[in-house]
């Protein structure tokens, strides 16, 4: 039954003769299972409610794998459980001293989003996907970013969605429009679309939204570890042109190195010589079956005793194929990604018997039709051709430059949250699943923040790295900052004690955690107030010095300033001879004035 049934016939009906401050259906649950949310669903009334509670637990981890939470101890929110849903009975109380109650609903929106932790979680129904065309749904999806960061949202997709049907959310997610988005109350969807126009606009929103939206969906289906999930981001990534990130990601896909023809052709083998039906074979067995497969008597001899775990003496069927398969896997992990199209082609055609034994047949089928059409010559997709680049999103520029006066300003902190957020539009291309990055907030002092932020600076630069030549100078710029800040305790070191001398009266704080020598706040050659002045002033140096192009750098922020703070004491010599000189001459001519009229 769809969400709406169960509020209509489970909800509604178990409450309305609710009287007084208790009405909500919150309330009549044992309050062992209540609890502080950790997350605000999203979701569609449209939508069946089975599927969402399955969506959204798996997507929390309380249905298993290696995230795996306690699903007794996690709470969400989610609206019609939580709210009095009688309305007519019950006026929503006052928030804010408004007079608008949508606008104290979207108040009460962003006041639960700011107490759930782990921000919002969708619920993509299957199979129409409704959530997309709600206006209530994208403010609250908005909201969680807006208000938070891109890590405020989790995507929770359905377990039956092909990959037609992915790729009919991304054209969706990429067609959203607040304006003709639906409302059960039109009231409702004024309000929501004059609090976005009067506060970011409706284009940035739905900018926004949109982006999050895809790129939440492909870093669950990147790193769920879910093979569906895996198939469904392959035929995302195949269908977009994005082949040198599916090569990429295929090639970390130890199925693939499971090599079922030639295990089957050495399965056929190994019964040949059990001629007993045992199942198990001893070591001269062993060593000719090994034999027959190419391999000399003394390899064989050593796999053996690698191969017989138990140490029984003989070797079972199961022992053999377990132990092929994981050296297969290891020689794969060993081996240098190729990044041509015919390796890629390979790579497809070995994902289709993934697939299959996996029991994702539609996905298999959907490959397997995608490498008949390459063969015909009718997909985009040929020999031959190159792979180009992985586009990366948001601009490391930006943020570079952000970081830089952050560090020079010594709040490491926030420096490090500018480049996780970076890595986290990113997450799909990372190498290693994001949930093995530690926080911006983990870290308790400015020594653990200052390695964090190395760490992170070493994580994009390998994602610079796939751009190739043009983007070298780049790489290197993170790899140097990285290493800069590991280095020592005082990670930028060049210039430290100038730049304490600069920064007299601005509060700023040294790497243990101690504020630098200043004489009052209106010390250092830029007071407080003018810190805008200062950076625009010291960036175009900057790019006057080294091109538009350089990204900026602690060092170089020192050394624009040094060189700045030589100039200004020149001029300041400069005057004061000048004015030394006008001075003396001042002094002569009175003198000699008064020398004339006492003569």
């Amino acid at each position: 039954c769809s969400t709406e049934d169960v509020v209509l016939q489970v909800v509604m009906q178990t409450t309305q003769k609710l009287t007084g401050k208790r009405n909500r259906f919150w309330d009549l649950i044992a309050p062992q299972h209540c609890g502080k949310p950790s997350h605000y669903v999203v979701h569609s009334y449209q939508g069946r409610w089975e599927d969402t509670v399955h969506q959204v637990a798996q997507a929390l981890g309380c249905t298993g794998g290696a995230n795996a939470m306690n699903p007794s101890q996690t709470f969400v929110w989610v609206d019609f459980l939580a709210v009095n849903m009688h309305t007519q009975r019950a006026p929503i109380p006052v928030i804010n001293s408004t007079s608008n109650p949508v606008a104290e609903i979207l108040a009460i929106v962003r006041d639960t989003l700011a107490a759930c932790p782990g921000g919002a979680v969708m619920a993509v129904d299957y199979p129409y996907m409704t959530v997309l065309d709600r206006a209530w749904c994208m403010y609250e999806v908005w909201a969680a970013v807006y208000y938070g960061d891109c890590t405020q949202l989790t995507m929770a997709l359905p377990d039956k969605m092909s990959i037609p049907q992915l790729i009919d959310f991304q054209r969706r997610s990429r067609a959203l429009d607040l304006t003709r988005a639906l409302s059960f109350r039109p009231e409702d969807k004024a309000r929501i679309l004059s609090e976005v126009k009067h506060s970011v606009g409706l284009k940035r929103m739905t900018s926004l939204v949109m982006e999050v939206l895809l790129r939440g969906a492909r870093q669950v289906l990147r790193w769920s570890g879910n093979m569906g999930h895996m198939g469904l981001y392959a035929g995302l990534l195949l269908m977009n042109g994005e082949w040198y990130q599916l090569q990429q990601v295929l090639h970390t896909v130890e199925e693939l190195a499971d090599d079922e023809k030639t295990l089957q052709d050495i399965r056929d083998i190994f019964r040949m010589y059990d001629t007993d039906g045992s199942n198990e074979l001893d070591e001269g067995e062993f060593i000719k079956v090994m034999g027959v497969a190419g391999f000399e008597p003394e390899e064989a001899r050593e796999m053996f005793g690698k191969v017989d775990v138990d140490n029984g003496g003989t070797v079972s069927l199961d022992e053999f194929e377990s132990w092929w398969v994981e050296t297969q896997r290891q020689y794969m992990r060993k081996r240098k990604i190729e990044l041509s199209t015919d390796s890629l082609i390979s790579n497809l055609e070995s994902l289709v018997g993934v697939m299959r034994r996996n029991g994702h047949m539609q996905h298999a089928e959907f490959f397997s039709t995608y490498l008949q059409h390459v063969a015909s010559g009718a997909a985009p997709l040929r020999r031959g051709s190159p792979l180009a680049a992985p586009l990366l999103f948001g601009s490391y520029e930006d943020v570079a430059n952000q970081c830089a006066w952050k560090v020079n300003s010594g709040a490491f902190r926030e420096a490090s949250k500018s480049m996780y957020s970076l890595l986290m539009w990113n997450a799909d291309a990372l190498e290693c699943p994001p949930s093995e990055l530690p926080a911006p907030s983990d870290p308790k002092d400015v020594k653990e923040q200052t390695k964090l932020l190395a760490t992170y600076m070493e994580h994009f630069a390998r994602l610079l790295n796939h751009q190739g030549p043009p983007k070298r100078k780049q790489v290197e710029y993170f790899e140097h900052g990285a290493a800069e800040l590991r280095a020592s305790v005082q990670p930028l070191d060049i210039g430290r004690s100038a730049r304490d001398v600069l920064a007299a009266g601005a509060g700023r704080r040294s790497l243990n955690g101690t504020k630098a020598n200043s004489k009052s706040k209106k010390g250092g050659l830029f007071p407080s107030k003018y810190v805008m002045e200062r950076e625009s002033l010291v960036n175009s140096m900057i790019q006057l010095k080294y091109g538009s192009a350089q990204l900026i750098s602690n060092n170089l922020i020192v050394e624009a300033e040094l060189a700045l703070s030589k100039w200004m004491a020149s001029s300041k010599n400069k005057t004061l001879a000048s004015s030394s000189s006008i001075n003396n001459s001042t002094s002569t001519s009175t003198s000699s004035t008064a020398n004339n009229q006492v003569m």
